[in-house]
This record gives C-alpha cells, structure tokens and sequence, in this order.
C-alpha cells in the first residue's frame, strides 16, 4: 500500500492491455480438467489463507473476498478481543483494515459488503473506532473517506463512511499531497468540467 497512488496510475495504464487480454480468452477455454483442480486447491488455499491470515493481511494483499470470510470467521468464534484486535490493527505504515480495502479500490461485491461491515462491527468499541475513523497514516495523510474518494468508491460506502465520521470530510491530507478535503480529492480525480448543482 505504500505506493498507492502509484499503483492507481498503472491500472489505469491496464486499461489499454484489455484488448490485448480480451483476445487472447480462447486459449485458456479448453483447459476444462486443469482448471477443474486448480479450483480445488485454490480453494484448499483460500481456506487456508482465512484460517491463518490476519484480517489486515488480507487486506493488504487485495484479498478482499477473503477478508471478508475472515471477518466472518472471527465473528462466529464469538471472540470480541480477537475481532477487535483484528479490525483495529494497524500495519508498519499505520494503514488499518478499512484504509487497506478503500485504497486499494472499491469496485469488488465484497468491497461494497466489508466496508459497512467493519463499520458496523467496528461501532461498538467508540475509542478505537474514531480513532481508526480519522487516522492520518503518515505515508498520505489520508483517512479511509479520503480514500474512499481517491478511488471513486461506490455511494453506499462512501455514505457509510462520511455517516460513521462527518468530521473526517474537514480533514486535509499531507501538505505534500495538496492538503486537500475528501471533496477536494474527488473533484480532482474524478469531475470533469463544470458541475452544476442539484
């Protein structure tokens, strides 16, 4: 996560490979029994993954659908120290769970689920989750709204987030980044022209 905008950039430049990738689909169609045991131990893997694997590994990986089993295994441990040590968790960069799976983008089905669910989950301990809400890891400056708005995220989360902590849309990321506001990020990024109001 520590070259996210980085990273941002090269998927945009992935889209001009999608033609490319597109034709050549046919070759891998064929392949019906290896991808047949392929499956299998991918999901001999994945298990193993959400068995093993910390809720913010996971994340950092972009394994988001997995993280979200974890996050699901944990709850039906009925373990509320290991849950809440596990959402709280901060990596070296001081990025938690939820800045890992906005900044990495939010276009994923169990993106649009986890969010809300680390949200809701997260709620019940208020210290630590504000804290999480308006953390500023040093790297950016940026909360999981700023993200969030980085990277185009859906409504739903983006409600989600700004409802949980309305304080985070005043916040301004590190002046080394522009020392912009949630809404200042995704004007730049992502309206084109004028807006007219609604």
């Amino acid at each position: 996560a520590g070259s996210d905008e980085a990273s941002h950039e090269d998927s945009e430049n992935d889209d001009d490979d999608d033609e490319s990738d597109d034709n050549n689909d046919d070759e891998y169609d064929d392949d019906d029994a290896d991808s047949e045991e392929y499956e299998t131990d991918d999901e001999e893997e994945s298990s193993k993954l959400i068995q093993t694997k910390t809720l913010l590994f996971l994340c950092q990986e972009g394994q988001i659908r997995l993280a979200r089993q974890r996050l699901q295994l944990l709850q039906t441990e009925n373990n509320l120290d290991k849950l809440q040590k596990e959402i709280f968790q901060m990596g070296h960069d001081k990025n938690y769970p939820l800045h890992e799976v906005v900044m990495g983008g939010t276009l994923e089905n169990s993106s649009k689920t986890i969010v809300p669910e680390l949200l809701e989950i997260g709620k019940q301990w208020k210290g630590p989750f504000l804290v999480m809400l308006n953390a500023q890891p040093p790297s950016y400056g940026r909360t999981a709204l700023h993200w969030a708005a980085w990277a185009n995220a859906s409504l739903e989360i983006t409600r989600s987030l700004v409802m949980a902590n309305p304080e985070a849309l005043i916040l301004k990321d590190k002046k080394s980044h522009g020392s912009r506001t949630p809404l200042e990020i995704f004007k730049r990024y992502h309206v084109k022209g004028n807006v007219k109001k609604v």
